[in-house]
């Protein structure tokens, strides 16, 4: 951990990985591998409706971006 979050602020180094890109990295490679089989077990379990809950929170996460664009507010790609 002091390796890690320890050095956050360091100045980066040439030809070097910093600590907290390494840290992000092995995040999000457990955020997708988790999400990847966290999906079908749900739409195993849930049957039909889980499939149902999944498009309606796209369609809302959608407008949200869309609605956050109109704004004004900065929608990252």
């Amino acid at each position: 951990m002091s390796q890690t979050f320890g050095k956050v602020f360091a100045k980066k180094e040439e030809g070097k990985v910093r600590p907290i890109s390494a840290a992000f990295a092995a995040l999000a490679c457990a955020v997708g591998a988790s999400n990847i089989v966290g999906v079908p077990v749900a739409i195993a379990l849930g049957g039909p409706g889980a499939v149902f809950w999944i498009w309606v929170l796209a369609i809302l996460g959608y407008v949200h971006q869309v609605l956050r664009g109109r704004a004004g507010h900065q929608v990252p790609p």
